[in-house]
């Protein structure tokens, strides 16, 4: 199936003062969140909608992001649905607000909060959706492993 990517969002990882994550251990905590909101969305009525692309992460804090995708006949229900679909989703993205993940010391936590969604509005949505139909959007290859973020964004 072919999934074209409509929406992100970001994680923000809080942890312990004084600690800087390694890279390991930014990647330890964007694996979790990201398992964290699969299954969520597992759970969720746009389980058949709606793929994870990619989850990406940068360190400082911990921010993951995790970008969503949609088959095109999933974003055109989304485009004609949309009003009812973005409450529920806004939901979905909040849900993992308070979670505590891992780090690689065992004593150690850090708590996860909703820091950015970018979800489209309609007018965007539907560009979207008439580029992937189209063919001038290209669909998005879906990545199994949380990646470091490469445009600097959250170093």
């Amino acid at each position: 199936m072919e999934v074209f990517e409509f929406a992100s969002v970001t994680y923000c990882t809080n942890i312990p003062r004084g600690d800087f994550p390694s890279d390991d251990e930014a990647e330890l905590v964007a694996t979790q969140v990201g398992e964290a909101f699969q299954t969520k969305l597992r759970a969720s009525h746009f389980a058949e909608d709606i793929a994870v692309i990619r989850v990406e992460y940068g360190v400082g804090c911990i921010m993951t992001t995790i970008t969503l995708g949609a088959s095109i006949a999933a974003l055109y229900k989304f485009v004609r649905d949309y009003p009812k679909f973005r409450p529920g989703l806004l939901l979905l993205f909040k849900d993992l607000n308070g979670i505590y993940v891992k780090l690689k010391r065992p004593e150690s936590k850090g708590s996860t909060y909703l820091a950015r969604d970018d979800v489209p509005d309609c007018k965007e949505l539907e560009a979207i959706a008439d580029g992937s139909k189209a063919g001038t959007r290209k669909a998005a290859k879906v990545t199994k492993r949380a990646k470091r973020r490469s445009d600097g964004v959250g170093t």
